[in-house]
């Protein structure tokens, strides 16, 4: 089981592959429809369910490339929703290099993002990762 935005999730062996085939079709689809330009508003929410996705797989060197691809279109066009998320995947990306300073950090930016934008509905997301570091005390 894994911690996926706040929730226990649970992948039947035979499922991961099936999950992932389709998560990159919506990569694919976001990146050419409209040639692009609608698509990318939603790219990075594509990305990071398949950086998270890469996660649950510790497929950690997918998981940084979809992170720099979902980071360069948001930083890009200032989508602090999606920067939050970003953020709390970021966290669980170093607590899987085992990196919990920066996992702190980067669920700092999260809280602080989470209070600017009003974006409550990833509190238990963010409460999950709290956890998480504080279980590695």
């Amino acid at each position: 089981a894994h911690r996926l935005l706040g929730n226990t999730v649970r992948f039947p062996a035979k499922a991961l592959g099936f999950l992932g085939y389709f998560i990159s079709i919506e990569v694919e689809f976001c990146r050419n429809w409209d040639n692009g330009s609608f698509g990318k508003f939603f790219l990075p929410e594509f990305y990071l369910s398949r950086a998270d996705f890469y996660l649950c797989q510790t497929n950690l060197t997918a998981a940084r490339a979809d992170l720099n691809s979902a980071w360069d279109i948001i930083n890009r066009s200032g989508m602090k929703l999606y920067a939050t998320d970003a953020c709390l995947s970021e966290a669980r990306y170093h607590l899987a290099l085992n990196q919990p300073e920066i996992a702190k950090q980067f669920c700092e930016r999260a809280q602080m993002l989470i209070s600017e934008t009003g974006y409550h509905l990833r509190d238990k997301a963010l409460e999950c990762l709290k956890q998480d570091l504080q279980d590695l005390k």
